[in-house]
């Protein structure tokens, strides 16, 4: 390992053309300097690549790895985590920046507390609108102790959208000793949820997890946003796939003695039903815009689910939720679901 690099930047790159400068000039503007940029080149076909090569060329901390087909973020991620010299590393997305004392803040929290993950809260940059996002986090710099994240993930597992600090693996400092030493790497048969996914099994071998009070990262979220993963509810496996990912949340509950291994899982199911209901909301949306059969063939997916159907023993919508699309869930039967999600998209497009 380098003695000169304490912290390595990954950043998938996949047509980020429009965003990728900017994103780089905000780490040559960070006041921390021991760091090196892997640049994972996820098979660009617009002039990333173009942008890559000047970085490398002028400053011999940014570093290009190249893969020769689309993999995905997570097999991309994977890609530079094996290429890592840092004590710590950190994810970045191409299109989105940091604040110029993000990693030396990150670092500073991580060696005065021996953390083995650094969370800080972001801002998002919705086209020309700036907003401080809200995550339940601390309102002060703090280590979690074991009841603090049982109850943080509990208030998650109800309402997911409003605690997001371990959904996103960008914009976090990992310790780079963990990881090597259990191999923990992304799930790449996942091209959805896959950050939650890893950010769990992550969570589950640390013995101390810190939160930095600051708004650093600036996440990026436009009509012309390219993301690298899949949304939720695209790919046909979509269903066993949500189930998949959110299996590591059960067993890092588990593991901080938080009740049993039964109702670890409970709220996962929970949690796994929530997601359930957006994803047919989302799908709707889209039907509605370009009615397709895939749509009918998706829900059919829904109805026929045994894990969905063991989840809705322990769900009950929340306040805002579709109460509509639960019933039709309880019920079952293809066509129901599929008016109960378009009844509900129809209903917030209304609202809007």
């Amino acid at each position: 390992m380098s003695r000169s690099t304490l912290i390595s930047i990954i950043i998938p790159v996949l047509n980020a053309e429009s965003t990728l400068s900017q994103c780089l000039e905000s780490i040559k503007q960070q006041d921390f300097l021991s760091f090196e940029v892997l640049l994972v080149d996820d098979h660009s076909t617009d002039d990333s690549n173009t942008i890559i090569q000047t970085w490398i060329q002028n400053d011999s901390r940014f570093k290009s790895l190249k893969l020769d087909k689309v993999t995905g973020a997570a097999a991309a991620r994977n890609y530079g985590l094996r290429h890592v010299l840092g004590d710590y590393f950190f994810f970045l997305d191409a299109d989105d920046w940091i604040e110029p004392e993000t990693l030396s803040s990150l670092f500073n929290m991580a060696i005065q507390n021996q953390a083995d993950i650094i969370c800080s809260s972001h801002i998002q940059n919705r086209d020309n609108k700036t907003i401080y996002k809200q995550d339940g986090s601390p309102t002060v710099d703090h280590i979690f102790s074991n009841q603090d994240l049982a109850d943080y993930i509990q208030h998650y597992i109800q309402t997911p959208y409003h605690y997001t600090l371990f959904v996103h693996c960008w914009g976090k400092l990992f310790k780079t000793e963990v990881h090597r030493s259990h191999e923990i790497y992304f799930d790449e048969s996942l091209s959805q949820l896959e950050d939650v996914n890893f950010n769990f099994k992550f969570m589950q071998c640390t013995a101390k997890i810190a939160y930095k009070h600051a708004h650093l990262y600036h996440h990026r979220i436009n009509n012309h946003h390219v993301s690298m993963s899949k949304k939720t509810g695209e790919e046909d496996d979509f269903l066993t796939k949500i189930f998949i990912a959110y299996k590591p949340i059960s067993r890092f509950l588990s593991s901080l003695g938080k009740g049993t291994s039964n109702s670890a899982d409970t709220l996962v199911y929970k949690l796994a039903v929530n997601t359930v209901v957006i994803t047919i909301i989302r799908l709707s949306r889209g039907f509605l815009k370009k009615p397709s059969i895939v749509f009918w063939h998706k829900m059919r997916m829904v109805s026929q689910s045994t894990d969905l159907k063991e989840g809705l023993k322990y769900y009950s919508p929340q306040k805002g939720e579709s109460k509509l699309i639960f019933y039709a869930l309880k019920a079952g039967g293809t066509t129901l679901i599929a008016l109960a999600g378009v009844i509900r998209a129809s209903v917030i497009a209304l609202r809007k």
